[in-house]
């Protein structure tokens, strides 16, 4: 169980593919629980590659441009 706080600290990517991310965004702001630790996020960017559950069989190039952009 991951219980330090720091963890917060730390900045993320998340790559949204069967929810578009502003319904990502409205869900974090609402308090759902699906999204708790999200909120908890000091610098968390959202980006959405439309494609269902296996991005890496569907769009593997656009998966890998997001996952390098995240990473710059």
């Amino acid at each position: 169980m991951l219980r330090d706080p720091r963890r917060y600290d730390v900045p993320i990517t998340v790559i949204t593919c069967e929810y578009p991310a502003e319904t990502v965004r409205e869900l974090t702001a609402n308090g759902h629980p699906y999204t708790a630790e999200l909120a908890k996020v000091r610098d968390a960017k959202i980006v959405d590659l439309p494609t269902g559950h296996w991005p890496q069989f569907t769009k593997p190039a656009e998966l890998g441009a997001a996952i390098v952009e995240a990473l710059a």
